[in-house]
């Protein structure tokens, strides 16, 4: 169930990432650019957002994590970046879980 509060609750599930030794920074994340998402929209960005940071904070040894959000024409852009190490490709496992791509809300 989508809370009808969903941007202040996205900020909040984000922001309980930042610990003293991780930094997570949001730009851009403006009300008005959700609104218009229906509720299966908003559940897929806020699973996705979720596995990107429990993956950092699984793998990633960050310090520094930045989403931003931003309105191109009639699409909604999420960037995630890090700091961390990153991993080499061929080590690369692909099973369940996120992989390099676009999602278009």
């Amino acid at each position: 169930m989508i809370p009808s509060n969903f941007v202040p609750y996205l900020k909040e599930v984000i922001s309980s990432y930042s610990s003293t030794s991780i930094n997570v920074l949001v730009n851009g994340l403006d009300p008005s650019l959700l609104m218009t998402l229906d509720n299966s929209k908003k559940i897929v960005l806020y699973r996705t957002i979720n596995e990107l940071l429990v993956n950092m904070k699984k793998h990633s040894q960050c310090s520094l994590v930045v989403i931003s959000f931003k309105k191109n024409k009639k699409y909604l852009e999420i960037e995630y970046s890090d700091n961390g190490g990153g991993i080499a490709s061929d080590a690369l496992i692909l099973k369940n879980g996120l992989q390099n791509g676009k999602t278009v809300f």
